[in-house]
């Protein structure tokens, strides 16, 4: 072999132990241009595969994705099978980390296959820990431990003291997902001293990101603000772009807690900032998560839901490209902010007029057991129930002295309050909800003989959802106090909107409404 290539390869490992990918990868490159005779051809495949490992570091996947395949090429045309194995494993990670897990299952059973069989148990342990990494994201964590731990045991029946510190890091991780604080920072210690006496500054600097999770987890602020600020100080070192991203996201997170809201903005968006410049999913998903949670934290409600309905569309993107617990689990969190958010902005709406507490509280109730009855599905309801809430978010833009005007308002100012119905509308619009919400918040003050506004729509050209909304909206402004006039009791109020069915409201959906006041299924829920 060429005195040139163990030398080069030598100096490769040491920058790579140091984070420093892109030296690494112009001496893997020095190394593949002194190949000159049989026995160095051998090293050409694990070469490009070294060099694809550095571009990967720096978050560069498509060239890394040449490089594997390259490398798997050149491995099956010099039928080297353990040159193979590496590379379908390093384009399963590659897979792995765009979120095609199902992809990158099939890469890696492939890979350990051909390990068992010619018995390489190293390339075995790695695939190993990285369908465990697969089983973690899709939240089986049984099968997430059994993997780490049949790789943990073959590298350490190895004595292959450098790999042991990855797994113990996922280990540690998946310890913290099963909230067993004291073996979490069990294995994080134990990887964070092998990767201190072997110099491994990228792993080391994992560690100690996936140290703040859990001691964000367990409630141990200061013990994650020590662990962030370690891990600041080695990632600045390490000159990963998604690996400073994520540092950022943790950083931002404990300055929103401190609340420290300007700085917390300031680390969260940049860690937004590389995501995307990376394409890094779940990092973006993420780093927009906790952005919604402060802005909801500042009272900045419609920042808030953007925020967390950009979060949404990324992760449900990646639930469609595979079935993941995980992100199941944020979903539901997600939309329980939701929730929350659009609660809180309809009742600040509400305190500009001192005529309607609680009527977008009423009306949603109202309005979502009328669409229950209808059989709207479960997914559908939620949403419709938001839209319901924010059906009059467009009064924001009504001058105080009109919405609160205690006669009756002239016609200059009754052009002015219809408006809030297309302010609305162009509102939501802005913020992106997965589920039309527009046409309940535009259309609710249509009429069924085509009279209302602000399109002139009639019969059944009015959304379905629209005239939903309309039934409660008009129940509730009748069986609520007004300044000239007294609630009408229920059955009252059913006998005026009688007479309006037909006109103004949608016959069908009035008897269906009927019913159900009749049953008294409204005083159960409001209520509760």
């Amino acid at each position: 072999m060429s005195p040139d290539v163990p030398a080069e390869i030598e100096l490769a490992r040491q920058a790579e132990r140091s984070g420093r990918p892109e030296r690494a990868r112009s001496h893997y490159e020095r190394a593949l241009r002194s190949v000159r005779c049989e026995e160095d051809g051998k090293q050409a495949a694990s070469l490009i595969r070294w060099v694809g490992a550095s571009y990967r570091a720096e978050g560069c996947h498509a060239a890394a994705r040449d490089c594997f395949r390259a490398s798997l090429a050149v491995a099956r045309l010099r039928r080297e099978p353990q040159d193979v194995a590496h590379a379908l494993n390093w384009l399963g990670i590659l897979n792995q980390d765009r979120g095609r897990i199902d992809r990158a299952d099939r890469l890696f059973v492939a890979a350990r296959r051909i390990a068992r069989r010619i018995g390489d148990r190293r390339i075995a342990a790695m695939a190993d820990q990285n369908l465990g990494i697969n089983r973690n994201i899709r939240g089986e964590l049984d099968g997430a431990l059994f993997h780490y731990r049949r790789s943990l045991r073959c590298y350490e029946a190895l004595g292959e003291t450098r790999f042991m510190a990855g797994v113990l890091n996922v280990l540690g991780m998946l310890h913290t997902d099963l909230e067993e604080w004291r073996e979490a920072e069990s294995a994080f210690d134990r990887a964070a001293a092998i990767c201190a006496g072997q110099g491994d500054l990228h792993t080391l600097t994992m560690v100690e990101v996936n140290r703040v999770e859990l001691c964000v987890a367990c409630g141990q602020l200061e013990k994650a603000e020590s662990a962030c600020q370690r891990a600041w100080r080695l990632g600045t070192r390490l000159k990963q772009p998604t690996v400073l991203g994520e540092i950022s996201r943790w950083r931002g997170v404990l300055e929103r807690e401190a609340g420290r809201f300007e700085e917390a903005e300031r680390y969260l968006g940049g860690a937004e900032g590389i995501a995307r410049k990376h394409a890094a999913p779940l990092l973006e998903a993420e780093a927009n998560r906790e952005l919604g949670l402060l802005y909801w934290r500042q009272k900045r409600s419609r920042e808030a839901l953007a925020a967390l309905l950009r979060s949404r569309r990324i992760f449900s993107g990646m639930r469609a490209q595979r079935d993941l617990a995980e992100v199941a689990r944020r979903l539901a969190e997600l939309e329980e902010a939701f929730f929350g958010i659009v609660r809180e902005w309809a009742e600040s709406i509400e305190e500009k007029d001192e005529y309607t507490h609680g009527h977008c509280h009423r009306v949603a109730t109202f309005a979502t057991a009328l669409a229950r009855r209808l059989d709207f599905d479960e997914a559908t309801l939620k949403w419709f129930e938001m839209g319901a809430y924010l059906h009059d978010v467009g009064k924001i833009e009504v001058p105080l002295e009109i919405l609160n005007k205690p006669g009756k308002l002239d016609a200059a100012e009754w052009e002015i309050m219809k408006r809030h119905t297309v302010a609305g509308d162009a509102i939501v619009a802005g913020l992106g909800f997965p589920w039309d919400v527009g046409p309940i918040v535009r259309n609710h003050h249509e009429r069924w003989d085509g009279g209302g506004y602000p399109d002139g729509l009639a019969g059944e050209d009015i959304p379905l959802p629209a005239r939903v909304l309309t039934v409660a909206d008009v129940y509730d402004a009748l069986t609520s106090d007004r300044p000239y006039r007294a609630a009408f009791p229920p059955e009252k109020a059913l006998g005026v909107m009688e007479e309006m069915s037909g006109r103004e409201l949608d016959p069908a959906l009035f008897a269906a409404f009927r019913g159900l006041v009749r049953s008294g299924a409204f005083r159960t829920l409001l209520a509760a």
